[in-house]
This record gives C-alpha cells, structure tokens and sequence, in this order.
C-alpha cells in the first residue's frame, strides 16, 4: 500500500514536471518565434526604405526632365554601404518596361552606354518585356542577371503587377536569384517598388492596363544569408 501510494505520489509529481516544462517550453518558443518575426518586419522595412530611396532619386530627375545616369545610380547604391547597414540584400537593382515597338532603340542605347554585347534574356518574341539595366553593386554575381526580363517568369511577375497596380511594395514569392551559382543554391525573395511619375490612383490604373511606360526598383535578398543573420 505504502509503494503504490509513493508510485502515485511519483507520478503526479512527475506529470506536474513535465506540464511544467512544456508550458515553460511553450512560452519560450512563443517568445522565439515573436522575436524572429518582429525580427523579419524590422528586415522588411529597413529593405523598403532603401528602395524609397531609389524612388525618390529616380523622381527628382524626372521632375527637371532627366533620367538617373548609371553612374548617378552606382553612386546612390554605394552611399547606402549594403553590405554594412543592410546584410542579406544581394543589390539594388532598376527594372524598365520596354513595348516590342521600344525594343531596338533600347538595346542600341544600351550597347552605346558600354555594353556592346548587350542582349534581353530569355530571347524571344513577348507582348510585353522588362530588362534589369542597373543593378548595384554590379560585381561578377550581380552581373549575371543583367538585362534580365523578370517581367518572363511567372512568380517574378506577378509581384511586379501587384506593386504597379497598388503603387505600393511588393514581395515575389521564393524564386532562384540569377546571381547564384552552382554551389550552395539558396532561394531568395525580391521586394518591388513601382517608380510612376503620377499624380493618382486614376492615373496609376490607367498607365498599368495601358502598359505603355513603366519603371520599378527592386531590392534582391538571399534568404538564406537574411535568416542566418535576422
């Protein structure tokens, strides 16, 4: 009688333990997992007030009728010391719409600037392109998504579509950046943000179902490296 009750007494004392630990282990991975998410929002922000930045560069100019040079641009990405103030964002980049009738003057134009290999990628025939002609800092990675059509890929897209049609910045959903290579691929995500010299909503809905000249900047993140670090 005397064992058994200890037996029991044991039990109750080893199941209030371990409710004990799992409530403590409960609260301690709430409190990780809110930590990791304001974590995540603070990264966000911080990545679209870069990209505000670039927009008003980019809005300045074209209020005294002039386009942002690429070495104005390189310059402005420099200034924000990435690699310092903001890890994980692999470069910021600028992204211009280009309509079939446009396409042959903007790669002229762009092959005069010092790229006389200069090419749309993937090639082929399209309604509508995009081509990333800046992209800071332009090291040996970054170089390999110059003059890439994002406009082409599906998920890239239709964060695009969201981020012209609401003015407002947008998350593609996990894609493969172009920088990496062939080792240790990580997803990443792109965040876009619309340059629309317009005065309205109005205005704004019906450039983008006329889809005649659109502009965006985006900031490309390796998600990998900003888990690691978050």
């Amino acid at each position: 009688m005397i064992l058994i009750a200890g037996m029991v007494l044991t039990l109750v004392v080893w199941q209030v333990v371990r409710q004990h630990e799992s409530s403590k282990s409960r609260v301690e991975f709430e409190l990780l997992l809110h930590h990791i998410t304001d974590a995540i929002q603070d990264r966000l922000k911080a990545n679209e007030q870069v990209l505000r930045g670039a927009v008003g560069l980019f809005s300045a100019n074209t209020q005294v009728g002039r386009d942002v040079t690429r070495a104005e641009f390189k310059a402005f990405v420099a200034a924000l010391r990435l690699n310092e103030r903001y890890p994980g964002i692999q470069g910021v980049g600028f992204s211009r719409l280009i309509t079939p009738a446009q396409l042959a003057d903007h790669l002229l134009a762009i092959r005069a600037d010092g790229f006389p290999e200069y090419a749309l990628r993937p090639p082929g025939e399209r309604r509508h392109y995009s081509s990333i002609v800046y992209l800071e800092p332009f090291d040996w990675r970054n170089q390999r998504a110059f003059g890439y059509d994002m406009y082409s890929e599906p998920v890239r897209q239709r964060a695009m579509e969201r981020a012209w049609k609401s003015g407002a910045a947008a998350l593609s959903g996990r894609v493969i950046l172009l920088q990496e290579t062939d080792k240790d691929v990580q997803p990443g995500i792109l965040m876009y943000l619309p340059v629309l010299p317009l005065r309205d909503y109005a205005d704004r809905r019906r450039a983008t179902s006329g889809r005649t000249h659109r502009l965006g900047v985006f900031a490309a993140t390796d998600e990998g490296h900003d888990v690691q670090s978050a």
